[in-house]
């Protein structure tokens, strides 16, 4: 589907659209990473996350999750 030239920056969201796409609210984007589940990419002032990695862990943690339930 795609050739060898994409580029994985392409993969890269903030926060905010991260967890848009996952159905999680924003704390919980955050609360994976600090537990090792996500690896965080950016600035020191701009978070970015590869939306794959982001849909992995979305989907290993099943529906309606919510900060609380981590």
């Amino acid at each position: 589907m795609f050739g060898s030239d994409v580029n994985p920056d392409w993969y890269l969201v903030a926060t905010t659209a991260a967890a848009a796409l996952a159905h999680v609210k924003p704390g919980t984007i955050r609360v994976w990473a600090h537990r090792g589940r996500l690896s965080r990419a950016g600035t020191d002032t701009q978070a970015l996350w590869d939306i794959r990695e982001v849909l992995r862990c979305a989907s290993r943690s099943g529906p309606n999750l919510t900060d609380d339930s981590l």
